[in-house]
């Protein structure tokens, strides 16, 4: 199969987006699964088939209007020949791939691209398959393994597709994103911003996953896992690098001594509570005009139950001296020590969202009215509030 010439075809690439099941063997575009009617006046699945013109690496207009057809003989709902079928004959394309029906169906204006020529055979072959079958489309999804020259993703992001969400996706493709802190909110935030093209995702953290750590984290690690720990950041990685291709992990936290790790990150995410090291971090983004979102949990047990608060704060080269008024970056304006401060996995992944909410409208993914900087959502009174604009 030739990825190249799907990831440099705007056109090729635009039918496999939109859930055509598209491959490439040597010179020739096949599409599988295009639903048709048989002779016996069935549904039944084939192939189209044309060639690819190559001028020099790229990808030209179709030479011709034909194509070949791989199938029974593709009928209307009444069973006679369609009428673009001009004729029959037997040819191995290799990869089991035998047997064709030559058509012909010519537009009036020549195809301009492999993406109009083939959505003109596929309403010809599929309208009358939806006679018998109206819900059966050529746009069948397949699970697709995707390369490095493709995509971020190991297989294709089929829900971006079916939703036409394409435009704003691609706002969000920065060339580096870091998380500094894999707890409860951080490994929350990388489930999500794992599911974005962000092209590398860095995780700082040196903790170890234990078990107190599944019960606020997503996913389930096995029993084997966690009688035989390993660092966050690895174990994290091992996960989420099944689907994302660029997750980069870092056994270390960041501090003033290693901050050139930093060094080209678009954007930052911190979840961790080292106030020393977060205010050399903190200088550090600003002088370098790169935004990032403090998160904060605050619960406090009460007789009647749990309460308290979920902050995020951004901080972005057009606004920045409301954080340090927000963010407690002095140990006397956090009354709890960490080993009181109580987290639980509701509301680590509530934190999580509403920061990689906010990323996004900031990214022009979502839109973004009010451009709020700092945000708190209050448990007792379920009450979003924007603090600052």
């Amino acid at each position: 199969m030739s990825h190249t010439k799907l990831a440099l075809d705007q056109y090729l690439r635009k039918l496999r987006d939109e859930g055509f099941d598209v491959e490439i063997l040597v010179n020739q575009l096949f599409v599988h699964n295009i639903p048709y009617v048989t002779p016996a006046k069935v549904v039944a699945y084939g192939t189209l088939a044309m060639p690819i013109n190559m001028i020099g690496d790229k990808v030209g207009p179709p030479p011709d209007h034909t194509a070949k057809f791989i199938g029974e003989c593709p009928c209307s709902i009444d069973g006679n020949q369609l009428v673009i079928v001009t004729g029959t004959g037997n040819e191995d394309f290799g990869n089991g791939l035998v047997s064709f029906h030559q058509m012909s169906g010519k537009p009036p204006e020549p195809d301009n691209n492999y993406y109009d020529k083939v959505i003109r055979y596929e309403h010809s072959l599929v309208a009358p398959a939806n006679l018998i079958s109206p819900y059966v489309t050529a746009r069948s999804f397949a699970v697709k393994e995707m390369t490095a020259d493709e995509s971020v993703f190991n297989y294709a992001d089929n829900g971006v597709t079916r939703a036409g969400l394409l435009e704003f996706s691609r706002r969000l493709e920065l060339n580096k994103i870091a998380i500094i802190g894999l707890g409860g909110t951080g490994s929350y935030i990388l489930d999500l911003v794992a599911k974005t093209p962000v092209k590398e995702i860095h995780l700082f953290d040196a903790d170890v996953m234990l078990n107190h750590n599944a019960f606020r984290a997503p996913g389930a690690p096995t029993l084997e896992e966690l009688r035989n720990p390993q660092l966050k950041v690895n174990y994290f990685a091992s996960i989420y690098g099944r689907m994302h291709r660029g997750i980069k992990a870092h056994t270390e936290y960041i501090t003033e001594n290693n901050i050139e790790l930093l060094d080209g990150i678009n954007f930052v995410f911190f979840c961790f509570d080292d106030n020393l090291a977060k205010i050399k971090v903190i200088s550090y983004l600003e002088n370098h005009n790169i935004p990032f979102i403090d998160v904060g949990l605050q619960v406090l047990k009460k007789p009647r139950g749990l309460t308290g608060s979920l902050r995020v704060t951004t901080s972005t080269p057009q606004m920045r001296e409301h954080f340090r008024r927000h963010v407690p970056l002095n140990e006397s304006q956090v009354p709890n020590e960490y080993n009181e401060n109580i987290q639980i996995a509701d509301l680590n992944s509530l934190n999580a969202a509403l920061a990689v909410i906010r990323w996004k409208r900031l990214m022009g993914y979502y839109v973004d009215q009010q451009g709020e900087h700092q945000s708190r959502y209050t448990i007792d009174g379920n009450v979003i509030g924007n603090e600052e604009f």
